[in-house]
């Protein structure tokens, strides 16, 4: 008699230990039904985009000294009468964007060619 309510005590223990785990972790119920196969689509390519490097340099506003030979030019007096008048030969000035390359190779070198602490006023081979 002992045996059969141990076993019955055990089996009610057991019944409410699961319903206590089942309350403590929530009411979902989960059902999977495998049918075979599952054709996911293929994630996208990765597509790396390599930027060019930013241009070394600047631009500077050079003047810059055209000649403009001599010439005749036609104008009007106040009478609206044409007449001749020579214009003399004459430097005309005007402003023009120029770029200024900074590339490390042309500052590498020095004015005579060599490798070489310019900035310190070196030469390589020792002499300023």
């Amino acid at each position: 008699m002992n045996h059969k309510i141990a076993f019955a005590s055990l089996a009610l223990f057991t019944a409410f230990a699961g319903t206590a785990a089942t309350l403590h972790a929530g009411t979902d119920v989960h059902i999977s039904i495998g049918l075979g196969n599952v054709r996911r689509p293929l994630p996208p390519p990765v597509v790396v985009v390599e930027r060019p490097a930013p241009p070394r340099g600047y631009w500077k506003i050079v003047t810059v000294r055209e000649w403009v030979p001599g010439r005749w030019v036609t104008t009007h007096d106040r009478h609206g009468r044409a007449f001749r008048v020579f214009e003399a030969g004459h430097y005309s000035f005007r402003d023009e964007r120029v770029w200024v390359g900074n590339d490390r190779n042309d500052r590498d070198r020095g004015p005579d060619g060599y490798r070489g602490n310019d900035e310190l006023g070196w030469r390589n081979d020792g002499r300023r």
